[in-house]
């Protein structure tokens, strides 16, 4: 949060986040989650995030780009990616891209 914090002083138009929920705890995850949900709708920032709690992150985003071995696997809206009868398999790279 300390991280957000000193980006956000600087009032940036656009805002990388990567692995904001690391190590933390569930409880406070969903709540750096839902802080930058804030961020994109209330303020209207453009954020950008790479997390591992995929399922998680796909229901707050707008797009989504799955990157598997370093290829991009999929591109779409997150909703779609969430909702993808074949998402374990992308995630986990088990199909081709």
């Amino acid at each position: 949060m300390l991280a957000m914090g000193i980006a956000l002083i600087r009032s940036p138009s656009a805002i990388l986040l990567d692995e904001p929920t690391a190590n933390l705890a569930p409880k406070v995850a969903t709540q750096v989650l839902d802080a930058i949900s804030a961020l994109a709708r209330d303020v209207g920032l453009c954020v950008v995030v790479a997390e591992q709690n995929a399922k998680r992150a796909l229901e707050l985003g707008d797009a989504a780009y799955l990157l598997v071995s370093g290829k991009n696997a999929f591109t779409g809206g997150a909703k779609e990616l969430l909702e993808h009868k074949d998402f374990g398999k992308l995630y986990l790279g088990l199909l081709p891209s």
